[in-house]
C-alpha cells in the first residue's frame, strides 16, 4: 500500500501500525512474522506510536502558526511582534468576594490570604481570583467578605455574586 504524506495526517495510531507492518514485510522476505511480541510487531508499534505523536505535535504547530487559528500564548507570540508598542497590559478584575455558609459556623473559619477562586467571563473562559488578606468567618456567622485581585485578564459576568462555601 502506497500512502502519500497527506494521507498520514489523518491516520490513527492503529492505521500507522498496520501500514508500518505492511512496509516491513514487503521489504524483507525473512521478516514475515507479524504476530504479537515479535520483532516486527514491536518495531511497528514503536514507530507508529512515536510517529503519531509527531503528527499531533505537527498539527498543533501548524495551528499555532496562523493568526486565524492560534490560541493563548501562541496567539500572543504572533500578535506581539505586530503591535507597534508591544502588548498592552490586560485589565484584571478587582472586587470583593462573599464567602458564605448555609448554616452558622460552629467555630472560626480562617480563609487564608492567597486563596484562589474562579468565575466565568462573558466569553465563557475561566477568570481566577486570589484573596489579598486573611479573613475569619467568625463562629456563629454565615458569611464574610474578602478583597480579591484577578490572576487572569478579563471581567466576570455582570451581576454575578461570588459565593464560596467554606467547609
Amino acid at each position: 500500500m502506497t500512502v502519500d504524506f497527506t494521507e498520514f495526517l489523518d491516520m490513527t495510531a492503529e492505521e500507522l501500525y498496520e501500514d508500518w507492518l505492511n512496509f516491513i514485510i514487503t521489504r524483507d522476505p525473512l521478516l514475515q512474522d507479524t504476530s504479537a511480541a515479535t520483532f516486527n510487531s514491536i518495531l511497528a508499534e514503536a514507530v507508529a506510536s512515536e510517529f503519531w505523536i509527531f503528527l499531533q505535535l505537527l498539527k498543533q504547530k501548524v495551528k499555532d502558526s496562523s493568526v486565524l487559528t492560534a490560541e493563548g500564548d501562541a496567539l500572543s507570540a504572533i500578535v506581539l511582534s505586530m503591535l507597534p508598542e508591544g502588548r498592552r497590559a490586560g485589565t484584571r478584575a478587582k472586587g470583593v468576594l462573599l464567602f458564605r455558609r448555609l448554616t452558622p459556623a460552629q467555630s472560626d473559619i480562617i480563609i487564608p490570604a492567597g486563596t484562589i477562586c474562579a468565575a466565568m467571563s462573558d466569553s465563557g473562559s475561566l477568570i481566577e481570583f486570589q484573596t489579598d488578606e486573611v479573613v475569619v468567618l467568625a463562629a456563629g456567622n454565615k458569611s464574610a467578605y474578602i478583597v480579591f485581585n484577578g490572576l487572569t485578564d478579563g471581567y466576570p459576568k455582570i451581576g454575578w455574586e461570588y459565593i464560596i462555601w467554606p467547609r
